[in-house]
């Protein structure tokens, strides 16, 4: 089975089909947030030897994905992170699946909404805690 396609309107995709994978276990939150808490973005442009060097584009570096990745899943975002070595000049290039950064992102997404739900439920005692004391010494 091959891991992407394309679709009839000139799209492409990656198959996420659950009976497709097995081994299946959740990415941490805190490894989700880590690895998204310290890639910057950046914006550049490509040296004139490797593409259009005209346009700027937003992108990351795939060492600081290296640097913070901190779960295999989280490296395997890269080609050729097993093998690199920034001094080798022979050494591959690394590739970036983008698409790849997406459970992190969600990971981190999730671990903000649960945050601002627990900082809303404090918020919330807090208030009550408040208007009773306020009345308390109105009385």
């Amino acid at each position: 089975t091959p891991w992407f396609y394309f679709n009839t309107s000139g799209g492409y995709g990656v198959y996420s089909d659950a009976r497709l994978k097995e081994n299946i276990t959740s990415l941490s939150k805190e490894d989700a947030t880590n690895l998204i808490k310290n890639i910057n973005p950046i914006e550049f442009n490509w040296k004139s030897d490797s593409g259009d060097n005209t346009k700027r584009i937003s992108g990351v570096l795939a060492q600081d994905v290296l640097a913070y990745a901190t779960t295999e899943g989280q490296k395997n975002i890269l080609t050729h992170w097993e093998t690199f070595d920034e001094s080798d000049p022979d050494c591959p290039h690394m590739g970036l699946s983008d698409h790849r950064l997406i459970p992190s992102i969600i990971g981190t997404i999730q671990h903000l909404l649960d945050e601002l739900d627990e900082k809303t439920s404090q918020i919330e005692a807090l208030t009550t805690r408040i208007e009773t004391l306020e009345s308390n010494t109105t009385t």
